[in-house]
């Protein structure tokens, strides 16, 4: 993942496992900019021989909502699908904790879960 922070970037929190059933590791990454603290998810899947290529790039839209970045909370892949967990502003002074659960079919990255604890 370090290989696709542009200068001025970190790696802010990585997965791996495989979301496009190719029996090879694929990567889920943040990257976080250095001194505005702007995040970007990116998505990068493995090759057979060696290296990623990279996938999907958010451009920071999701992973920090409204520009929220405390909100993300974290990330795994489980089964083949990529799932992130946000504390999001509730009602009343609560927070909700939701999760969104991704998986890579139709060559593209779709919603097939969503659940929110109160």
């Amino acid at each position: 993942a370090e290989d696709f922070a542009p200068e001025g970037w970190h790696v802010f929190f990585i997965e791996n496992g495989d979301l496009n059933k190719d029996h090879v590791d694929d990567i889920a990454f943040i990257l976080q900019n250095d001194d505005s603290g702007s995040r970007i998810l990116a998505i990068a899947f493995g090759k057979k021989k060696r290296g990623y290529v990279l996938q999907e790039q958010d451009g920071g839209r999701f992973i920090a909502p409204k520009g929220n970045t405390d909100a993300f909370v974290d990330m795994s892949i489980q089964n083949g699908a990529l799932h992130f967990n946000f504390l999001l502003p509730g009602s009343h002074a609560y927070d909700n904790d939701d999760s969104f659960i991704f998986r890579f079919q139709n060559k593209r990255f779709e919603l097939i879960g969503w659940e929110r604890k109160l």
